[in-house]
């Protein structure tokens, strides 16, 4: 792993910025964990997503759940599949664009781009059942230091 990571997320609620402790709350991933450059500063990378953020905002995405499946490195972790969104798969592509000109490493390619199927994971306390739909309203920006440690660094709301 590299010193620091980056998660996007687009989150069911609100999180609060600051280290985040316990389970992750119910959320899309955007990107999975990335990494920077030395040349991209983490500054540049907060601009993008707050023009993400706006095109997400005006676009008014609702996440559906359609189907349970298991996703993962050992296709052990439970899902819940959303409805295909061309508007989110666009944002997607967009944002994996960008930290790919950007020069950003990207370890989890099977997972991006062409691969990408939104989804939720299924939470102990909260679930995403077939069915169930919620329309964004926040998009945040996770960081993971070496020692494990997460934080919220960033996050829109609207």
């Amino acid at each position: 792993m590299k010193n620091v990571e980056y998660l996007v997320v687009l989150p069911f609620v609100p999180w609060e910025i600051g280290v985040y402790e316990g389970k992750s709350s119910l959320h899309c991933t955007l990107i999975h964990w990335f990494s920077l450059p030395l040349s991209l500063p983490e500054s540049a990378l907060k601009s993008e997503i707050k023009s993400i953020a706006t095109e997400i905002c005006f676009a008014n995405i609702e996440l559906v759940s359609v189907e349970k499946s298991l996703f993962g490195p050992n296709w052990d972790v439970p899902v819940f599949v959303l409805e295909e969104n061309k508007t989110l798969v666009r944002i997607h592509h967009h944002l994996l664009q960008y930290l790919r000109a950007n020069g950003c490493s990207l370890p989890r390619e099977d997972w991006i781009g062409d691969h990408y199927r939104p989804h939720v994971s299924v939470n102990s306390d909260m679930t995403f059942e077939i069915g169930c739909r919620h329309t964004i309203r926040s998009l945040a920006l996770m960081k993971r230091t070496i020692d494990g440690t997460k934080s919220i660094i960033f996050q829109i709301s609207w």
